[in-house]
């Protein structure tokens, strides 16, 4: 049976917290915690053993500081906009979800771009009324 952690509940009541900065892996779950960032997690049959492992880090050393901002945001245009079109191969119809963030709006007017018909894009998005 799952146990609340309180810590985690007392935090989303009283400031809105749906993380601890102190502990990213903690969950609103006793004894259920989150992955690392860009981590997956391999559990052996054989040996019942789990073991986390990082599948992608930053390498500082390969950073280019000399790049002008013109020159970074071309770049970082190019990339995503190769990156969704990318993901678009496919043979059903395709959609997204709106959160309300930067990310999702940016990622929907990528896809905008690339169909072939921009009125067969669906978007969708939730909505919760405060209690």
């Amino acid at each position: 049976m799952r146990t609340v952690n309180p810590r985690m509940l007392f935090n989303f009541i009283t400031i809105g917290y749906t993380d601890n900065p102190a502990k990213p892996e903690e969950t609103f779950f006793e004894g259920i915690h989150k992955l690392p960032a860009a981590s997956r997690l391999f559990y052996s049959l054989h040996n019942h053993k789990l073991e986390i492992e990082k599948y992608w880090d930053i390498d500082t050393d390969e950073q280019n500081v000399k790049i002008k901002p013109e020159e970074a945001q071309e770049k970082f245009t190019s990339m995503l906009s190769a990156s969704v079109k990318r993901r678009l191969r496919s043979d059903v119809k395709v959609g997204s979800s709106l959160s309300g963030g930067l990310d999702s709006s940016s990622i929907a007017c990528f896809i905008q771009q690339h169909i072939a018909d921009p009125s067969s894009f669906d978007c969708f998005t939730a909505h919760f009324p405060r209690l």
